[in-house]
């Protein structure tokens, strides 16, 4: 998410960067508090726009448990209060990024040019975002491939039958936690 936002921001920086301070303001839409996942695609998501020589501010924060309802208000209530600053939205999963294009095309944003465009990224790939994304309404998503997730799902799943170390035999390496397996994201852009 960090990368597609970092490139699109490079991109069209003078369109994006609404107050012209070189600072990109986003409004971030997470998933349950306590998630790992929700926990790693903040982080990563915004380290990686740091990493790429991009500041940022976060404006605004909202738990959303993944649920698009939660977001498209969220989005709306954010779209008048904050009154022209957003510049990005990092959504953590499809859902919630979907309810936040409709919430900024319910305000005119995002239904085609630049003129009106906040860029808006998620996580997953579902087809409605696919479709958002093939419209330009959204930015781009990340997804797992199903394939790997489920190849490393089994191949762990076999070894800890066996008696073996989880990773045993596979290229697979545990992030920092020791508990959760890195698996590749790919970017989904149009």
């Amino acid at each position: 998410q960090g990368k597609i936002l970092a490139d699109e921001w490079n991109s069209n920086k003078e369109t994006l960067d609404k107050n012209k301070d070189g600072i990109m303001q986003y409004v971030l839409l997470k998933g349950p508090v306590n998630s790992p996942e929700t926990i790693a695609r903040t982080k990563y998501s915004i380290q990686t726009i740091n990493d790429l020589g991009i500041k940022t501010q976060e404006l605004s924060s909202i738990t959303c448990n993944w649920d698009e309802e939660c977001a498209r208000t969220a989005i709306e209530s954010n779209l008048l209060t904050l009154d022209g600053k957003i510049e990005a939205i990092i959504a953590n999963n499809d859902a919630m990024a979907i309810g936040a294009v409709k919430a900024l095309q319910k305000y005119g944003y995002n239904t085609g040019g630049n003129s009106k465009y906040i860029p808006v990224v998620g996580v997953d790939a579902l087809p409605e975002a696919q479709a958002l994304i093939k419209q330009g309404a959204m930015t781009g998503t990340v997804v797992q491939d199903p394939q790997t997730h489920a190849n490393a799902i089994y191949t762990i799943g076999m070894n800890l039958s066996s008696g073996n170390p989880p990773l045993n035999g596979t290229n697979y390496k545990f992030d920092e936690t020791g508990i959760t397996v890195e698996l590749p994201y790919y970017e989904y852009l149009k």
